[in-house]
């Protein structure tokens, strides 16, 4: 039974991870286009900060699906 709830738990977390990884990707794609026009340090910054993000969480759902 206890396994159960485990795998159930991953299941949840696993779909919190992809749902944030997707919102990030939305994030990054406004951010593209503002840097478009917006070539100051910060912009630049807040991207790179943006993919850096995704990249863990990337990280993360990968790790989670190789334990199921």
């Amino acid at each position: 039974m206890q396994g159960s709830k485990d795998g159930h738990k991953m299941n949840d977390s696993l779909k919190t991870l992809k749902k944030k990884h997707k919102e990030l990707s939305k994030k990054i794609e406004i951010m593209e286009e503002v840097r478009d026009y917006d070539r100051s340090m910060v912009t630049k910054q807040r991207l790179v900060d943006l993919k850096k993000q995704k990249l863990r969480l990337k990280d993360q759902i990968a790790e989670l699906e190789n334990e199921t």
